[in-house]
């Protein structure tokens, strides 16, 4: 079963949501990063989803943002995804169909994913999402 957390859920489980989202993303500044991210969260911006097996043990972690490209045209990103035990390849699937749902039901007509890692592009163009953009990326710390 996959949801989307509530705001009290997020502040329940916001420990474990800031350490998996640590562990894909490696933010240079942290306290920023977690700052930022909990703005996205509070204001509607970004969502997060758990998928959790029959008993509601918890098997990963999603974090959802909207954005839009410079002509407006909104997106959901995937910004975020950590399991804690894998997923079958249909509760893979299950999590991009409820994402493309949610997606829907906002009037936003496409899911953008960024991949890391080969297994996880694998699983990405399994659900049926496809390569359209390469990203690079100069990282340095700074005031911005």
């Amino acid at each position: 079963m996959i949801w989307m957390l509530t705001e009290e859920e997020v502040a329940k489980h916001w420990d474990l949501i800031k350490w998996a989202s640590y562990q894909v993303n490696k933010p240079l500044e942290p306290e920023k990063y977690f700052i930022g991210l909990l703005k996205e969260i509070y204001t509607g911006k970004a969502q997060v989803w758990f998928f959790a097996d029959d008993q509601r043990n918890i098997k990963a972690i999603g974090i959802s943002k909207v954005v839009a490209d410079i002509s407006g045209t909104k997106s959901i990103l995937f910004d975020t995804a950590y399991g804690f035990s894998p997923l079958t390849p249909e509760e893979r699937l299950e999590a991009y169909q409820v994402g493309q749902k949610f997606a829907q039901n906002m009037g936003i007509t496409s899911i953008i994913a960024y991949v890391s890692h080969p297994k996880v592009a694998e699983i990405t163009k399994a659900a049926g999402l496809i390569k359209t953009k390469e990203v690079y990326e100069l990282r340095w710390k700074g005031d911005n």
